[in-house]
């Protein structure tokens, strides 16, 4: 499973290479777009030692948040990421070209439902193939969508936003351990890199799901 945000920054070139190795460790949690930076108004942030990081309600918050100052940095994802863009903020760092996997939005359900209601969560499953699939043969519908959920209206940003997103939305939804892994690897919690992945997820159903609906759904790409 790939996903992806963008990481804004407005510092000094000389920086970013500081920065950068600032953000290693939450590359567990996302997998993200370094953009260049640009020179700021004023100087500031004269170490990594210095930096902090915050969290807000989401990506429209934290682009808010960004771009009137109060930040230095910021995650997010489209189509937030094409209007932090859009005010000249370019790309340092694509992880998602580099290959980094990650999972994350996950859903998450206890094992105990799934031995219990594993047709309820195919049925899940497969509605979610039957969004990508309109998504994917009705751009036009898809931006509708996100406009109306975004409420965005500019046709340019939610194109671009469209094909940010056909990128990693999953055909084969089967979930891959290392993405799992370097989760656990990153994790500041006791013990917890000495963790099996594989007790984290169970692709039994995913398989099912793959061979008998999604293969006609996307032939010849998922089995």
């Amino acid at each position: 499973m790939k996903s992806f945000s963008v990481t804004e920054f407005r510092k000094r070139a000389s920086e970013i290479l500081t920065l950068v190795d600032r953000w290693r460790p939450l590359r567990s949690e996302l997998s993200a777009r370094l953009p260049c930076a640009r020179p700021p108004k004023s100087t500031a942030w004269k170490s990594a030692k210095t930096s902090s990081f915050s969290t807000t309600s989401g990506p429209p918050d934290a682009l808010s948040t960004f771009l009137v100052g109060n930040a230095d940095g910021v995650i997010i994802t489209p189509p937030q990421t094409e209007m932090a863009r859009g005010k000249g903020f370019p790309v340092i760092i694509d992880f998602y070209e580099k290959g980094l996997k990650i999972i994350g939005p996950g859903t998450g359900v206890a094992r105990a439902f799934v031995k219990k209601h594993p047709n309820t969560l195919k049925i899940f499953l497969m509605g979610y193939l039957d969004g990508l699939k309109r998504s994917l043969d009705d751009p036009a519908y898809a931006q509708k969508i996100l406009s109306q959920t975004s409420k965005i209206t500019d046709p340019k940003l939610l194109e671009d936003s469209y094909k940010d997103g056909i990128k990693v939305w999953n055909k084969d939804m089967t979930v891959d351990p290392q993405a799992i892994k370097l989760v656990l690897e990153q994790s500041t919690l006791p013990k917890v890199a000495e963790l099996d992945p594989n007790r984290f997820f169970d692709n039994t159903l995913i398989r099912e799901v793959n061979r008998d609906y999604a293969s006609k759904l996307f032939p010849g790409e998922v089995r």
